[in-house]
C-alpha cells in the first residue's frame, strides 16, 4: 500500500512523494533524508528489484535519475535517525534477479540495516517479457538471504 499524506504534518507532501513510483520530478534522496532529520514515524518502502545500478536501470527507468547506492544510504540514514525499519520492494524475475549471486548482492547491499525485504514473484508482463520464476525457485531465494542471516524477509 501507499502511504498517504497526514493532516497532522503540514509538509506531508513529502510522505506522498517518497512512495511515487514514476518519480514525479524529484530528489527523493533529498526528501528521505529530511524525513529522517524530522525523524517522522512513518514506514518507508522503496522499489529495488536489483542490486546494482545497471542491473536496476534495465529493470526500471527510473533508476536512470537515482542511484542505488546513494538512494540506499538514505534509506539506510532514516532507519538509523528514526529506529524504524524500512522495507525494500524486490520483484523477483526469472533469469533477471532471481540467482544466488543477486541474493547475495542483495545481503551485500542491504546488510546491517533495520529492514525488512518484500519478496514479490513478478506477474508475466508482456510488453517487457518478464517472467514469474517457479515456486522452488522463490523459495531458493529467500533461502539463500536467510543462509546469509536475513531474518525479515516476507515473501507474497
Amino acid at each position: 500500500g501507499k502511504l498517504l499524506p497526514s493532516h497532522r504534518y503540514p509538509n506531508s507532501v513529502y510522505v506522498e512523494h517518497a512512495v511515487d513510483y514514476i518519480a514525479a520530478n524529484f530528489d527523493k534522496r533529498l526528501k528521505i533524508n529530511e524525513l529522517a532529520d524530522r525523524k517522522l514515524a512513518i514506514t518507508l518502502a522503496l522499489s529495488l528489484h536489483a542490486t546494482t545500478q545497471e542491473k536496476r536501470k534495465e529493470l526500471m527507468p527510473v533508476a536512470n535519475a537515482y542511484d542505488i547506492e546513494e538512494t540506499v544510504m538514505a534509506m539506510r540514514h532514516y532507519a538509523k535517525a528514526t529506529g524504524r525499519r524500512v522495507t525494500f520492494e524486490y520483484s523477483l524475475i526469472h533469469g533477471e534477479n532471481d540467482s544466488a549471486e543477486d541474493a547475495e548482492g542483495l545481503y551485500r547491499l542491504l546488510r546491517n540495516m533495520n529492514c525488512l525485504i518484500n519478496l514479490i514473484p513478478v506477474n508475466p508482463v508482456r510488453e517487457r517479457s518478464f517472467i514469474r520464476p517457479d515456486k522452488k525457485d522463490v523459495y531458493a531465494f529467500q533461502k539463500k538471504l536467510e543462509d546469509l542471516s536475513f531474518d525479515e524477509i516476507k515473501d507474497r
